[in-house]
């Protein structure tokens, strides 16, 4: 994109000058602008067809710079410090999981998404994804609030068990969270590292759900001794508690069954026979990877705000087109195959036949029915009583 210089100074953005030759001999003197989006995802989110893809469609418009970060962590912690030239408060746009979000607003390292409901991919996200990333600034949902985040891609967990292991010494199949409590599996399960998820599930054994509150709970007839115990019964099951050795358990047969995110269950089972794998019939916990905006994003207008280029990114991630392409739990689904939460959703591109109630079977190209994933949930940030009800009951305190 080039602008004349005549004798002004050079605006902002312009990289370079360059000689011009106009249609009537003449020679002008004109700013070259590179106009760039810079984009910090997590490592593995972004396949490389797609990487490419974006890279080709952005080539007569601007520059695409993709660095990657190993954890989520990495990239939080990266949002406070702008100092470092290539940090991700600098960037246009980074990966953060739902659960980081709240944070990550509640401690000022974002900003609103600009012009978001009047974007393309806005009028194309499910109301359920709307609500999940509207909230005010202290990151709570919010139908009031502003969108802060737009979501690419999303998992859930499930329950992985060895059924030569489990079957063949009297026990019985693993459809739902109860199942996890039978007798032949004490000591004998590996849980990822989530104390949030864990007393979820032992919330769905006592028939609540994973967002229930602590009124929530009370207004059952639960008593807090009620949950203690049912952490306990579910604890005593459980041999390992890693979001790293969880799986390498199951493939050593420390452990007949491992409770884990989908993208990590997925290819384990895909090289286990003997493996199968459930999404709990009465609903599971949901997670989300999303597009969010540094509070310093640095490649816009006079060298302030996200790039212009962002709302073809967030567009480029929601097309219907990329929906068909990016439908299994292997590499995360699209946005747009997630059924609302309370009623039936109609997918084209999901056939009948490949509905499987609970059991996830074809692994990568497969999700839970829409009967289960209308039961699960994503993890809402816990109120202030119900953070204290969750201590009592883990640690006693």
């Amino acid at each position: 994109m080039l602008l004349a210089a005549g004798g002004a100074s050079a605006p902002q953005h312009a990289q370079a000058v360059r000689a011009v030759q106009l249609p009537d001999g003449s020679t002008e003197m004109a700013y070259e602008f590179d106009i760039a989006l810079q984009v910090i995802a997590l490592r593995g989110s972004i396949p490389a067809d797609v990487n490419l893809e974006f890279r080709k469609a952005l080539s007569k418009y601007g520059q695409f710079r993709l660095s990657q970060r190993s954890q989520l962590k990495d990239i939080f912690e990266e949002l406070s410090n702008a100092r470092k030239k290539q940090s991700a408060a600098r960037a246009d746009a980074v990966t953060l999981g739902d659960a980081w979000l709240a944070p990550a607003i509640r401690a000022g390292l974002l900003q609103p998404i600009p012009d978001a409901q009047n974007s393309t991919w806005w009028k194309r996200l499910p109301p359920r994804w709307r609500a999940m990333v509207t909230r005010d600034s202290s990151g709570r949902l919010s139908r009031k609030g502003q969108v802060w985040a737009c979501p690419y891609r999303w998992g859930c967990t499930l329950i992985a068990y060895r059924k030569s292991a489990l079957l063949r010494r009297g026990g019985h199949p693993v459809e739902d969270w109860k199942d996890l409590l039978q007798p032949k599996l004490e000591g004998r399960i590996a849980w990822t590292d989530s104390p949030r998820e864990f007393v979820g599930a032992a919330l769905q054994t006592l028939g609540m759900h994973f967002n229930s509150t602590a009124a929530d709970v009370k207004a059952a007839g639960i008593s807090e001794a009620d949950l203690a115990e049912a952490v306990a019964r579910l604890r005593k099951q459980v041999r390992v508690f890693s979001s790293r050795e969880h799986t390498r358990a199951l493939s050593a047969s420390d452990v007949w069954a491992v409770v884990g995110w989908s993208g990590d269950l997925l290819p384990l089972a895909e090289r286990m026979n003997d493996v199968v794998l459930v999404a709990p019939s009465s609903g599971t916990a949901l997670w989300a990877d999303m597009w969010a905006v540094p509070w310093q994003a640095q490649n816009g207008s006079k060298m302030e705000g996200p790039s212009p280029l962002l709302p073809a990114w967030l567009d480029f991630w929601l097309q219907p087109s990329r929906a068909a392409w990016n439908r299994g739990l292997k590499s995360g689904a699209s946005p747009l195959l997630l059924p609302p939460q309370s009623t039936a959703s109609d997918r084209e591109n999901l056939s009948e036949d490949s509905r499987y109630p609970g059991i996830v079977e074809g692994f990568g190209d497969m999700i839970p029915s829409e009967t289960v994933l209308q039961r699960s949930q994503f993890l809402e940030p816990l109120d202030q009583p119900t953070q204290q009800l969750y201590n009592r009951v883990l640690h006693g305190a």
